[in-house]
């Protein structure tokens, strides 16, 4: 039988915090998500969509400094971060948006006419199998990919980000490349971020509150949105957005937005069927 994946993708927000020290957030994040990925690793790979390069390189430098000088900096220190969370085993993954997937389905007509304007068919082409190829080879041979935009040399994705919706879109491209081209029996998507959503495609499970994207419309579920992050652009409404349209496409089996507070390991049970129920602030019920 195949491989399950988990695709986990943590925003600025998320990697940096305000209450916590970085040497205490290495410590947070080992127990919450390091430990977890110990223990499933036999039956599942992983995949990590990372913000924070920017923020980390500002901490550094200050705020005073261009986001593309921050990114450069910022990205060595997250993979410091990354690498005292998860070990030694990890690689880096820097992408430019320049997929051949068509996101129409999902909401990406507009950034997908912006990226066509600059780049053709064999370019998007090459450049998804080079990436999925990466990718690949990193999972087996047992080295978790740590994925960001290539901001620090792509400026692009800087410029843009009203577009982009931070890593959000990220995330999806990853699903979307990993679900056409991979051949995995089951794909699981983790937003962290600072509430409790999920996402399924048959209604299985029983979240807070509960979706069957058969019987709920995208834009009855946007009314319910609130709130954004304070370094990210797209907050809760775009995490929706991107949740809703990979599982509606048949790229995830399920996807839960988390609170960063729920381990990885309680989530992962909670994904295959052992349900929880968590409170959310973000959406009315």
């Amino acid at each position: 039988m195949n491989k399950n994946l988990c695709v986990l993708k943590f925003g600025s927000d998320s990697i940096v915090s305000n209450s916590m020290t970085y040497e205490e957030s290495i410590s947070y994040f080992r127990k919450q998500i390091g430990d977890a990925i110990s223990d499933f690793d036999e039956k599942m790979d992983f995949v990590i969509i990372s913000s924070g390069a920017v923020k980390m390189g500002k901490s550094i430098l200050g705020e005073n400094i261009s986001s593309q000088l921050s990114a450069s900096v910022g990205q060595m220190k997250l993979m410091d971060f990354w690498k005292q969370v998860l070990g030694p085993m990890i690689g880096q993954v820097l992408v430019s948006y320049n997929s051949n997937i068509d996101f129409s389905n999902i909401g990406y007509t507009r950034f997908q006419k912006l990226i066509e304007d600059f780049h053709d068919k064999f370019i998007k082409q090459k450049q998804d199998q080079n990436t999925f190829n990466l990718l690949n080879d990193l999972l087996k041979n047992n080295i978790t990919p740590i994925i960001n935009f290539n901001d620090a040399v792509d400026k692009l994705e800087l410029e843009a980000l009203a577009v982009l919706q931070d890593n959000d879109r990220l995330f999806a491209y990853i699903v979307e490349l990993l679900s056409i081209l991979g051949d995995y029996e089951k794909i699981y998507g983790i937003i962290y971020t600072n509430t409790a959503f999920c996402i399924s495609i048959d209604g299985y499970f029983c979240p807070i509150p509960q979706i069957n994207i058969e019987n709920i419309s995208l834009e009855n579920l946007l009314q319910n949105c609130d709130g954004s992050s304070s370094s990210g652009t797209g907050g809760m409404e775009s995490k929706v957005q991107v949740a809703y349209g990979l599982c509606q496409d048949n790229a995830l089996d399920s996807c839960l937005i988390s609170d960063i507070k729920e381990g990885l390991k309680e989530n992962l049970e909670f994904l295959q069927g052992d349900g929880r129920q968590t409170n959310s602030t973000k959406f009315t019920r």
